[in-house]
Parts: C-alpha cells; structure tokens; sequence
C-alpha cells in the first residue's frame, strides 16, 4: 500500500469527521478501532476549543522587491480582463486563514527553490503559462452516456467554451489569496505554501509569501455557500491559521492513502415538460 506522510489539522474536524478521516484516509498497524481514532483527535480537539476569539486579522502587505513588482506586472497583464484576478500580493503566510486541513509533506517538498533566486521563487508562486508547461496525456476509458478520464492531480474539472468546446482544464496554477471582511484566506497553493513555511523555518528567513489576491473563494463566504460548516469555521472567533500547521498542538504528522485522481463524467437524458 502507498503511503505518504502527512500534516493534518485534526481539531478543526468534528468528532465524526476525524474518525472517518483516520480510519479510511489514514495508515494504522493495527488499524485504529473507533475508539482509538476518537482518543487520538480529542487532544487536538481541546487545543482548538480553548483558544480565545483569535485575532486572525489579514497580514500586512509587504513591499515587493523590484523583480518581484516585474513578475507581478507580467502576471497582472496576462490575466488583464479577469474580473477574478485583482492584485499579486506579498505577505507572512503564518497569518493566513485555512480552508484546507491538510497537506502531504512529500508532495509539497516537489515545490523546493532557492528562496534566495527570486526569479525561481516568483514563478513558483505566480507562474505564467509556457512552452515547457507540462502537456498531460490523459488516458480516456469512454463508454455510453459516460467517461473515465486519469489524471496526474486532482486540480482539474469539466468546462464547455463556446470557441473550443469541451474541456478539461487545470485549475489555480499560482497561489490565491481572498481577502473577506478584515481576514486573508489561503485559497490555492497549499503545498508551495507549506513548504515556503517549513523552508523559512529551517533557514530562520522573513516570512513571506507571494500570491495572486483574488475574488476566487467569495462562494465559500457567502450566505447561499454549499458548505455552511466550512463558511462558519472561516468567519468564526476560532478559524485555523496556516501556521498551525508548523504547531505541534493542531498539526497532527500522520501516514496517509496516497490518491490516484480520475475524473468521472457520466450523462443521461432527462424528459422535461414543455410549458
């Protein structure tokens, strides 16, 4: 069984939650009972329940250096029209808010540069589109009224443009960033963000982080948003920061399933009464 490790915000999960993640997305010998699962979440738990309404107010925004302000004009005009797209931004990632509880180390590592070689840093963190951008080969099983389609991660979806028809897009290639109310969520960019925390930690750097600020997660936040739990936790007195994932208390090391990512299409004809 493949296996890879991974840090896991378990006490922001609920009670039910954390032991269906432990127990199907995790890695035991033995496997853990319900129990055990459940005694090994509380700790985490507790350490969440007696934080304070925390002050999870937006970072600063840092000066960006010359060759930065450079990458992010060049990023700026490739996406010029995009209502999504509003700014490239440099901040402290620790302050951070967290929609995602978690990230594989191994894969987040594959984002290593010299934080040093700006240029290198920068097309990490807001890279334009170009000739040597990988071009995936995807294996297609098709069949009647639906498709299996593999895919190298799981940052893709289904699109239809009118000019090229139907798509399989990658989605997010720079980190995001959304600002809501006085807060700064991580939208995309998990894995380089992680690893721009854990390589600033080992090499006592500042930290900074440079990302595209966008309006990408605003349907996380709204009223009519699809997953309530999640929207409560952003705006709650409590939500998970990136740099709990450098904290021992919240940031649980575990053994987790490595995926393979397939994208299943499936398709069926409806009667629909005519008016």
């Amino acid at each position: 069984m493949a296996t890879a490790e991974a840090v896991v915000l378990l006490g922001w999960m609920s009670r039910d939650e954390a032991i269906q993640y432990l127990r199907d997305e995790c890695v035991f010998d033995p496997p853990l009972t319900e129990h055990a699962a459940e005694l090994l979440w509380r700790p985490f738990h507790q350490a969440v329940e007696v934080i304070e309404n925390r002050l999870a107010t937006a970072p600063d925004r840092l000066e960006l250096s010359g060759e930065e302000r450079e990458a992010a004009d060049r990023f700026l005009d490739h996406f010029r029209g995009r209502n999504n797209i509003l700014d490239v931004v440099k901040v402290d990632p620790t302050r951070l808010v967290a929609r995602q509880l978690y990230v594989t180390v191994e894969r987040a590592q594959r984002w290593r540069v010299d934080h040093t070689d700006l240029r290198s840093w920068c097309e990490t963190c807001i890279p334009l589109p170009t000739a040597s951008d990988p071009q995936y080969n995807l294996s297609i099983e098709a069949g009647l009224n639906s498709m299996n389609i593999e895919l190298p991660h799981a940052e893709f979806g289904f699109a239809f443009d009118p000019q090229h028809g139907f798509q399989i897009p990658e989605f997010c290639k720079h980190v995001g960033v959304t600002e809501f109310g006085d807060r700064m969520m991580l939208f995309a960019g998990y894995h380089r963000a992680y690893e721009c925390l854990a390589n600033i930690k080992t090499l006592g750097k500042q930290r900074s982080l440079l990302a595209a600020l966008s309006a990408d997660a605003d349907i996380l936040l709204s009223p009519s948003a699809p997953d309530q739990r999640l929207r409560a936790m952003l705006s709650g007195p409590r939500p998970a920061l990136l740099g709990d994932f450098l904290d021992e208390h919240f940031g649980a090391r575990l053994r987790v399933r490595k995926k393979q990512y397939q994208l299943q299409i499936r398709a069926r004809v409806v009667g629909i009464n005519m008016q």
